[in-house]
């Protein structure tokens, strides 16, 4: 909910438990047209943003005041997860996969939908492991999916590329980075 990194345990003692109330106070608030209001406060209820109240009103106990700094936000998007796959992510066979997509390998009853949720994460970019030269697409679902399904929000997102030490390996091309370059240059081209 915070745009400031915090450690697990702290995002978890945001977190109120169920049936309590929290209100949230910082120097700003993205609006949920995604504007910046000062002066405000947000309201948490059994774990979700439920309105936007005057910060002057706020004369709650179970008021949370943070920095002026601060701005607080409907929620983080992690831009480059492995949220839901278990470290699973990775096709080792072929180097080179445009078609492989990673919801193939995501798992919407892992646990770790649960904690990033808990954490203010309400969204995930969650892309292949950077272990081959093409890797396949990433995909952008929700934390949160109704009915312990996955809420997918792209199913064909970036293609990603990886130029770097994790791709080189001794049983299959490129075993060095001069192949490596060859093979992306003829990618390119193609």
């Amino acid at each position: 909910i915070l745009t400031m990194p915090l450690s697990a345990r702290a995002w978890e003692s945001l977190s109120p438990s169920a049936g309590s109330t929290v209100t949230l106070l910082g120097g700003q608030v993205v609006r949920p047209d995604g504007s910046l209001g000062e002066n405000l406060a947000v309201v948490v209820r059994d774990g979700k943003i439920r309105r936007l109240v005057p910060a002057a009103s706020v004369r709650d106990q179970n008021a949370r005041r943070f920095d002026s700094a601060v701005v607080i936000c409907p929620g983080l998007i992690d831009v480059f997860s492995q949220v839901g796959t278990s470290g699973q992510s990775l096709d080792t066979e072929p180097f080179v996969d445009p078609d492989a997509n990673v919801l193939d390998a995501m798992d919407p009853s892992d646990e770790d939908f649960a904690k990033a949720l808990r954490c203010g994460i309400t969204a995930a970019m969650v892309a292949p492991s950077p272990h081959n030269l093409v890797a396949g697409t990433a995909a952008t679902v929700r934390t949160y999916g109704p009915d312990g399904q996955l809420d997918v929000l792209c199913d064909q997102g970036p293609l990603l590329f990886a130029f770097g030490d994790e791709i080189l390996q001794q049983d299959r091309p490129p075993t060095s980075r001069a192949g490596a370059l060859y093979e992306l240059r003829n990618l390119v081209e193609q």
